[in-house]
């Protein structure tokens, strides 16, 4: 494998798009930490820790952007969606197969219809990411009676519109890694995600097998009297039971 890598790094159209994609992907992980406004990570990363598996599902696929409530929190989801949408959408409306018959063009406009889509997924996803953090009281100027009713709704436009901008450079990264990087762009993102969360997931999977079986050991009554009983010397449990310890020696 890393024979294969190095011949590689001697072409350099190949070098070039190695180092366009390794490029887009930094670019995308500075997106998944950049925090948002008016927003308690604190509190929205403690709820998800709380959670079921099916959010800490999602923020694995989203690189740990969902918990946080960054820029890129809504991640490559709507348009994975939209993809899938159009995908099956070609199959039923017979427009959309001609579209994917004839070639390269028909191909183009089928991108930007699945372009729109995703820009409406991720509009209405970030409304629904929007009022689920109000519901929670995860907002800061939610309780802020400074604020009027125009300032908060205008916070909360601002805040719909910067997750769907959000939605919508992811959607351009991963264009950009398919015309000029190496694989597939959405794969490639998804990947990154993947493999940005596994220090985390490591750290929880030890505290959990080690740290709370030591706890729920030490913690246990019977185990604090087995432990004690071992760490007691000889003499004292000879004492402590009412005998002398030349007492219990056997007879020869």
């Amino acid at each position: 494998m890393f024979q294969t890598l190095k011949n590689a790094w001697k072409i350099p159209e190949l070098k070039n798009k190695i180092l366009f994609t390794l490029m887009i992907v930094i670019l995308y992980r500075l997106g998944s930490n950049l925090p948002m406004p008016w927003v308690n990570p604190e509190m929205f990363e403690t709820y998800f820790n709380a959670s079921g598996n099916a959010l800490t599902w999602l923020n694995m696929l989203s690189g740990g952007a969902l918990a946080q409530a960054t820029l890129f929190a809504l991640s490559a989801s709507p348009y994975i969606t939209a993809s899938i949408v159009i995908q099956l959408l070609t199959i039923a409306i017979p427009k959309f197969e001609e579209w994917a018959k004839e070639g390269e063009a028909g191909k183009k406009k089928l991108s930007s219809i699945t372009r729109v889509l995703t820009v409406v997924l991720a509009l209405v996803t970030a409304i629904g990411y929007t009022m689920f953090m109000n519901s929670q009281g995860m907002l800061t100027f939610t309780s802020n009676e400074e604020w009027s009713g125009f300032e908060k709704g205008m916070a909360y436009v601002v805040l719909v519109l910067a997750y769907c901008a959000g939605a919508s450079v992811i959607m351009w990264l991963a264009e950009k890694i398919n015309e000029k990087g190496i694989g597939n762009g959405i794969s490639i993102i998804l990947f990154a995600n993947i493999i940005s969360r596994l220090p985390a997931m490591a750290g929880s999977i030890w505290n959990r097998c080690f740290t709370s079986s030591h706890s729920s050991f030490s913690s246990s009554p019977s185990n604090s009297r087995y432990a004690s009983s071992i760490s007691m010397p000889i003499c004292s449990r000879a004492t402590a039971s009412g005998t002398r310890p030349w007492q219990r020696m056997p007879d020869f």
